[in-house]
């Protein structure tokens, strides 16, 4: 949010892909006029529901309205569309001139991709972006760039690493009966155990991880971008 605030204090704001809808609410809080579009029917009467905030169900290119918006938000939904292109046009077209667009996706040239167990390999990642490829696709869509950076979240590292872990020991277990007081004890111990082992492992690696940001090697990559046209 701070990233475009410095240069659009208020004004109309859409999120595309709202997830919970915090985002949305805190927006909303800051004095912008906020609108989300979302694929998920459940998603949109949930965060409706629960923001007050207008939502549109469906795609991008469905949503018309005849009002700019200041600022788009699209958080780790490019790498869900197997046409980033169109949909970055789509974004476009929706944006005043001059407007801003904040755009993030998982960084498959991060150190912690070589990992099979890096946490943005899913079956529902149709596309993978690094910094270079992002940028020629923002660009290409007729978006201005204006900051482009990595970024490594806390607990990537420690994720990436236990999933190729677990990945490498798995074998078919039979199926335990939890229901014993004594294993429900054992796994509230196990997860009090994860919890901690994740929280010190990321603090350890707080200049580890802000290095890895410099050289761009972060498990994110975000671009803000300007809307080019000034017809």
């Amino acid at each position: 949010m701070n990233r475009f605030r410095r240069v659009i204090e208020t004004g109309r704001l859409l999120e595309i892909g709202v997830g919970s809808g915090s985002f949305l609410l805190y927006a909303h809080t800051l004095g912008y006029s906020t609108l989300g579009i979302d694929l998920s029917a459940a998603i949109c009467g949930r965060v409706e529901q629960n923001t007050g905030i207008p939502m549109h169900c469906g795609s991008v290119e469905s949503f018309s309205d005849e009002s700019p918006f200041d600022v788009v938000v699209m958080n780790h939904v490019l790498e869900h569309v197997a046409y980033p292109l169109v949909l970055l046009k789509a974004v476009r077209a929706r944006l005043k001139p001059g407007g801003l667009l904040h755009l993030a996706v998982p960084n498959v040239s991060s150190w912690e991709a070589r990992l099979s167990g890096w946490n943005s390999y899913e079956p529902y990642h149709l596309i993978y972006f690094t910094p270079k490829s992002l940028r020629l696709a923002v660009e290409k869509a007729g978006f201005e760039i204006q900051d482009l950076m990595t970024h490594e979240s806390f607990s990537g590292w420690f994720l990436a690493i236990l999933r190729t872990l677990l990945k490498k020991t798995h074998t078919e277990q039979p199926q335990i009966e939890l229901h014993h007081p004594h294993m429900k004890l054992s796994i509230s111990f196990v997860e009090h155990a994860y919890r901690l082992l994740m929280v010190t492992w990321g603090l350890l690696t707080i200049p580890f991880r802000r290095l890895q940001e410099l050289l761009g090697k972060g498990d994110e990559v975000i671009v803000v971008a300007r809307n080019g046209s000034f017809d």
